[in-house]
């Protein structure tokens, strides 16, 4: 009835790696995108960094190009 969540029973399975989006496993040769926000003071967008699938990651791509570019046009 109990989970036994003993470390040494898992310690031969293969790690996988997980999107940061959906939280479903991404398998060996699917298409995927690790997105990157560079730090900033005053937006809390770090959290978003990691691997994503390629689908899943469209729209953090395209909120780090739009930050990308407000960034260059604020600075003079």
């Amino acid at each position: 009835m109990f989970l036994d969540l003993n470390a040494d029973r898992f310690e031969g399975e293969p790690q996988h790696q997980y999107c940061h989006s959906c939280k479903g496993v991404i398998r060996q040769g699917e298409p995927t995108e690790m997105v990157r926000f560079d730090p900033d003071p005053n937006h809390d967008v770090e959290s978003l960094n990691g691997l994503y699938h390629a689908a899943c990651a469209k729209p953090f791509l395209r909120m780090h190009r739009a930050m990308q570019a407000m960034n260059r046009f604020l600075r003079f």
